[in-house]
């Protein structure tokens, strides 16, 4: 007979030295996109981050199953995230209805040239929007209702979690991923800004002193950073 019971499942990621983007005019660059990943006939906002893009005219995707428009473009002041201003392009996207699930590399076409590939990472699985606020504690939890589902979440500051609840069956595995949708390093990927997502699995268990314990039983986070290698976190786990 199989039993009823609650996990967390929380993504825990460490970012590195925040970004630092060289002053404009200079060579176009691209350091980040949010959300990166989208549903196959959906049509999205995406917000593009990076230096040089102040003048960028056009999008440039090769034999994917996309198209993006320019919305509009502003100067993001110095702050939290980022030692200097950054460029920020905000996109219109939209993915055909048939459109092969896969990672699609893009550029932004500036008078200065082209700048480095970012991916939109084109899904056929539910997505979901991160809610707003903190969800750095098991209370404050994003609730997990079906699975299978993919959420585009944020990590805005260093060594910021997001945990996420729902319940399982005895005996049913499975997956975790966290891919980020940073610029990468080599043809296998990794990223260039140092960031790192591991995944935890928590179950709450509880105790005399502490009811609200919680007990991490699984745990993934690659061994070592290497150029040209994911930092992407994967775990598959199977609940007893």
């Amino acid at each position: 007979m199989s039993a009823s019971r609650f996990a967390i499942f929380v993504v825990a990621a460490l970012l590195g030295a925040a970004p630092k983007a060289p002053d404009a005019p200079g060579d176009p660059k691209l350091i980040s996109i949010h959300p990166f990943t989208g549903q196959r006939g959906a049509t999205f906002a995406a917000t593009v981050r990076g230096s040089g893009l102040r003048d960028v005219n056009a999008v440039f995707v090769e034999n994917a199953p996309f198209t993006a428009s320019i919305e509009g473009i502003e100067n993001e002041a110095a702050g939290k995230t980022s030692k200097t201003a950054v460029d920020v392009v905000r996109l219109r996207i939209q993915v055909g209805e048939n459109a092969k699930p896969g990672r699609y590399p893009f550029r932004l076409v500036t008078p200065r040239g082209i700048s480095n590939a970012l991916q939109l990472h084109i899904l056929d699985l539910p997505i979901s929007a991160e809610p707003e606020g903190s969800h750095e504690t098991p209370d404050t939890a994003v609730s997990v209702e079906k699975l299978p589902v993919i959420f585009n979440g944020r990590i805005g500051r260093r060594g910021e979690s997001d945990f996420y609840a729902f319940d399982v069956t005895a005996g049913q595995t499975l997956t975790f991923e966290a891919i980020s949708g940073l610029s990468s390093i080599g043809a296998a990927g990794g990223n260039a800004v140092g960031f790192d997502p591991s995944i935890s699995i928590f179950e709450p268990s509880g105790s005399w002193f502490d009811p609200k314990r919680i007990n991490r039983v699984a745990f993934n986070d690659e061994p070592l950073w290497v150029i040209g290698r994911l930092t992407d976190a994967y775990l598959v786990h199977k609940f007893p």
